[in-house]
């Protein structure tokens, strides 16, 4: 196991470094992530690619990367209790709705599903 933090944002160097762990080693790449619009837009840089920097996503995504962790769906399906969870900002909601409007969203139905619940929810975790 490696684990590779961005402390944040991802930069360059540290999906640079994700793709070729990924490249060299072949080892599953997985992203702990906050069950939240932003949480989700981190792991759509690393799965995905940036789009300031599309035109090298081929050398810096990881477009096998799986989520590992609470999703917007598992709060109903889990029922997780209303004690645990966090009710979601509009500035939040409007940033979920803009995130399924991204090109590469619309291939990719699971990912729309997701962020469509926290735009019409009102809880994150």
């Amino acid at each position: 196991c490696i684990l590779v933090t961005g402390k944040g944002y991802p930069d360059v160097n540290s999906r640079r470094l994700v793709r070729l762990l990924f490249d060299k080693l072949q080892i599953p790449v997985l992203a702990l992530v906050d069950c939240d619009p932003h949480g989700l837009e981190l792991a759509m840089v690393y799965k995905f690619g940036s789009r300031s920097m599309a035109f090298d996503a081929h050398e810096l995504a990881v477009p096998e990367m799986r989520l590992l962790g609470l999703l917007p769906s598992d709060l109903a399906r889990f029922t997780i209790p209303e004690a645990a969870r966090i009710p979601i900002s509009p500035i939040e909601r409007a940033k979920a709705a803009a995130l399924i409007d991204r090109d590469f969203i619309a291939a990719n139905p699971a990912w729309a599903d997701e962020l469509r619940i926290l735009s019409e929810g009102d809880w994150k975790a």
